[in-house]
């Protein structure tokens, strides 16, 4: 700040200078712009010799690293309130942004990749299509015996399996019955 009063200081002056230099007969300043522009003239000549300096340039610089660490110890102080609240702080949202530009980025790829293969599948069928159209409109040979050809015989188509139930042994002698006892025959 005090540079820049300074650098004001010497506008003002500056312009002192212009003003005197204008006093001459066929210099006077006829206009309110012409003024405005004498103004704007000393201005930017001050501050262009303070800017300049070296003075003025690391102050300058230790006003902007200052600038830069309050922002930085802000964000910090933001990301931890918004991140204690439940929300979504920045650096999140960076890492789903740069994920989402890989995502975008891959498949942008294998899309170019899709769509050289497709492009290589249309031309092969076209490919097929004209050769066998092109098998279709060829002239047949003729046929070196008078007798026409006689058809394959179709093959034969295996009978479908069909599920038996298992065989059961049977006994190699008879086993004799139980005789009935009067008490069961009455029964039935």
């Amino acid at each position: 700040q005090a540079l820049q009063s300074k650098s004001m200081q010497n506008a003002i002056e500056g312009m002192q200078r212009k003003l005197e230099a204008r006093n001459e007969p066929g210099q006077k300043l006829d206009s309110l712009k012409a003024v405005y522009d004498l103004w704007i003239d000393a201005l930017e000549e001050a501050f262009a010799e303070v800017a300049l300096g070296q003075p003025y340039q690391a102050a300058y610089g230790k006003l902007v690293d200052a600038q830069m660490r309050v922002r930085a110890n802000v964000q910090k102080q933001v990301e931890l309130q918004t991140g204690q609240l439940g929300m979504p702080t920045r650096t999140e949202l960076e890492g789903v942004h740069q994920k989402l530009a890989t995502f975008r980025r891959t498949v942008r790829a294998e899309l170019a990749e899709l769509r050289d293969e497709m492009a290589e599948l249309k031309a092969l069928r076209a490919s097929v299509k004209s050769a066998k159209t092109d098998a279709e409109l060829a002239p047949e040979a003729p046929a070196k015996s008078a007798a026409p050809a006689a058809k394959p015989a179709p093959a034969a188509k295996p009978a479908p399996k069909i599920a038996t139930p298992a065989k059961v042994s049977k006994p190699a002698a008879k086993v004799a019955k139980p005789v009935a006892t009067p008490a069961k025959s009455a029964k039935r």
